[in-house]
């Protein structure tokens, strides 16, 4: 699959990253939170001491790979009857069992922690973490709305309307060198804390208030209201068409016979050009620095119970490198794609789960009409 599921709704979207944000919190595999044994339970609160040293390498260390929301990857992969996977677009999957899975608001979070080198020991009257670590966090949050649209849209009737309120995703990529120290104070209390130093390596955001979409005869008419979009990280290359030459199909008027003329739409030139979206190798580097603290405590009231608390990822980090891009003007989309029955094509079927996701990616790119500021 050229594109994974993540990638599916950040370019088919664009990206946002504001200066000095709030470093969003990884999430850690929280069974370990109750395992006094677990090596790296310090991530989950710096007051939780080690019963004896360790030593990670590369390759070999810690690997968490987390998700959370409100709804979950059965509410949009669904299973045929010969056991092949389908999306929430496939035809065969009807609309009712779709929609009536899905919350009114979904609220999604996928976050990603690999510890490059992390060691931990005891000395200075306490136990001693370093750890070097690369973390990815990214969230969504998205009405019911837009899912409809994209189930109900290529058979609505001339004059539904949709309204997409309160579209949302943030992602933070970041490198972190964290120093912790948790020491036992008596009997009952054990604190701890650690100070982290950040290295921004991209981040990306997008923030609509409000996408109001109405059917008329040809295509659906896409009104954005508060439509900005950033996105930092050094060497990032995010060219318009008209620096590319990388024109669609809709981006050209129609004569009166609804042919396609040579003459562009006014603002064509301007759009981003997603499928140029590149890093120049010899200028890739940190697009932001920053710093946050973990603090925690244990207090141990008898042999049964333990109680325990902890403040993690206080801090920011600051953003430089910054691309802003914003959507204005309303604009037509021709619809989503209808995914095929399914045929014997083996790995060149259209139907694939691969194929599918590709096909939901250029549909969502499509409908991005994000144009770089200052471009004219």
């Amino acid at each position: 699959m050229k594109k994974n599921i993540l990638c599916t709704v950040l370019s088919g979207l664009a990206v946002l990253g504001f200066v000095g944000e709030a470093v969003a919190q990884p999430q850690i595999n929280r069974s370990a939170y109750f395992l006094g044994g677990a090596t790296y339970r310090h991530e989950l609160n710096p007051a939780f001491m080690g019963e004896r040293g360790y030593v990670s390498m590369p390759g070999l260390g810690n690997l968490s790979v987390g998700a959370q929301g409100t709804a979950g990857v059965g509410d949009f992969l669904f299973v045929k009857s010969n056991g092949d996977l389908m999306t929430f677009m496939h035809e065969e999957v009807s609309r009712k069992d779709f929609l009536n899975g899905l919350p009114n608001r979904l609220k999604m979070g996928f976050n990603v922690n690999e510890n490059i080198l992390s060691t931990g020991f005891y000395a200075w009257g306490g136990f001693n973490t370093i750890g070097l670590s690369i973390k990815s966090n990214t969230n969504l949050s998205a009405p019911d709305q837009l899912f409809k649209f994209m189930k109900n849209g290529v058979d609505a009737p001339e004059g539904t309307r949709y309204t997409v309120n309160d579209l949302s995703i943030l992602s933070t990529n970041y490198a972190e060198l964290a120093l912790g120290h948790a020491r036992q104070i008596n009997d009952q209390w054990t604190v701890g804390a650690k100070m982290k130093f950040l290295v921004g390596l991209a981040k990306a955001t997008v923030k609509i208030d409000r996408l109001d979409i109405e059917a008329t005869p040809d295509a659906w008419k896409i009104t954005p209201s508060g439509a900005q979009a950033y996105l930092s990280g050094k060497g990032l290359i995010v060219p318009t068409r008209g620096e590319t030459g990388n024109y669609d199909d809709s981006d050209y008027e129609l004569d009166a016979n609804g042919n396609r003329t040579d003459k562009l739409k006014p603002g064509s030139a301007q759009l981003i050009s997603y499928d140029d979206v590149d890093f120049d190798d010899k200028n890739i580097g940190p697009t932001g620095f920053g710093m946050a603290f973990d603090f925690g405590a244990t207090y141990r009231l008898n042999d049964e119970w333990t109680f325990s608390a902890a403040v993690l990822d206080l801090g920011f980090i600051r953003w430089k490198n910054t691309v802003k891009a914003s959507m204005n003007n309303s604009f037509e989309f021709n619809g989503f794609n209808e995914i095929p029955i399914k045929s014997d094509l083996g790995d060149n079927d259209p139907n694939s789960i691969d194929n599918q996701a590709d096909r939901i990616v250029d549909d969502l790119e499509q409908m991005a009409k994000f144009t770089k500021d200052g471009e004219g």
